[in-house]
């Protein structure tokens, strides 16, 4: 690592990305997500992501997905992972081969941290509008 450019991202604020792809597991903390705008590296589109704040070994890292699944209108798979997911979960992240692509596997390494043991009342609890920044509401 270069600590002339690790001294200027950390000057302004930049926060490096997690590079998962070939490079592992990765021991991760999970320190929350936010929704913004972004584009879509395939088509050079502009969509909705959500990016996620990690700690990695003390060094914050972010990693961004898209709210929406490929060709379809039906929530991202980490969307749906990390909906199951508190703030402060120990969890790792790993790419897997699978044919031409791949995917993201998310393992949490400390189970109480999870949500799947939710009364079914707070279940069912109308939910607010997800919102970016600026205050718009993202579509699904």
């Amino acid at each position: 690592m270069s600590k002339i450019c690790a001294d200027i991202c950390k000057k302004s604020n930049i926060i490096p990305r997690l590079r998962i792809k070939g490079t592992g597991i990765h021991i991760l903390l999970f320190k929350g997500d936010k929704k913004k705008k972004g584009t879509n590296p395939q088509t050079g589109a502009e969509e909705f992501q959500i990016e996620i704040l990690l700690d990695e070994e003390g060094q914050l890292k972010t990693y961004s997905f898209p709210v929406k699944a490929k060709d379809s209108e039906d929530p991202h798979y980490l969307v749906q992972r990390f909906a199951s997911i508190k703030e402060g979960t120990k969890i790792t992240m790993e790419f897997i081969s699978k044919g031409i692509g791949g995917y993201i596997d998310v393992k949490v390494l400390d189970k109480s941290k999870t949500v799947e043991d939710i009364p079914a009342e707070e279940a069912e609890e109308e939910t607010e509008d997800v919102k970016d920044e600026e205050g718009e509401i993202i579509p699904f």
